[in-house]
């Protein structure tokens, strides 16, 4: 179980297409594997399952939880940051917007989960792992970082392998 960031923005209120405005929600996702069964059935699987929730994900995690009868359900959370800045774009409009010019663009995320894989896509995809420095040491989030790093690229290079074969892979590693 992990939380996912995800868009929030319910089909059934009119108009929500054309609202301005962050309808971002946080959800739990719940994995179910075999670890017999190879990874790229899972994968298939994991999002049709989610593919299925996504009219329930307006609903509040307290809501969540409530419903679940659990108070916390997770301490992971996975985002993934598919927005586009037009940098390009803003350059080109600061001579055009009284004299305000942008000189420089920044992005800054904090978590208050132990841990946050941040998914950045771009001309490359970028995965990051975020962490509280109170609560996961930085070996512990490198370890976590480096064994992510191998895990993806198995699953890209080896989807017909299992898990528990990747997860061997990993360990002699």
């Amino acid at each position: 179980m992990f939380g996912a960031v995800v868009s929030g923005r319910p089909p059934q209120v009119d108009g929500v297409d054309e609202m301005v405005g962050l309808f971002a929600n946080t959800v739990p996702v719940r994995v179910r594997f075999d670890s017999d069964a190879p990874v790229r059935q899972l994968l298939i699987r994991l999002q049709s399952e989610q593919v299925s929730l996504l009219d329930c994900h307006h609903i509040g995690l307290a809501d969540i939880q409530r419903s679940a009868g659990a108070g916390e359900l997770f301490d992971t959370l996975v985002a993934f940051e598919s927005y586009p800045i037009d940098t390009d774009g803003l350059r080109q409009a600061h001579a055009t917007i009284d004299g305000l010019e942008v000189v420089d663009l920044q992005g800054r995320t904090f978590t208050h989960y132990p841990v946050a894989v941040v998914v950045e896509l771009g001309t490359r995809l970028h995965v990051q792992v975020q962490y509280r420095r109170d609560m996961i040491t930085t070996a512990t989030a490198q370890a976590l970082a480096a064994r992510l790093r191998v895990l993806i690229g198995e699953f890209v290079a080896t989807p017909e392998r299992t898990p528990a074969e990747i997860n061997r892979f990993c360990d002699d590693r």
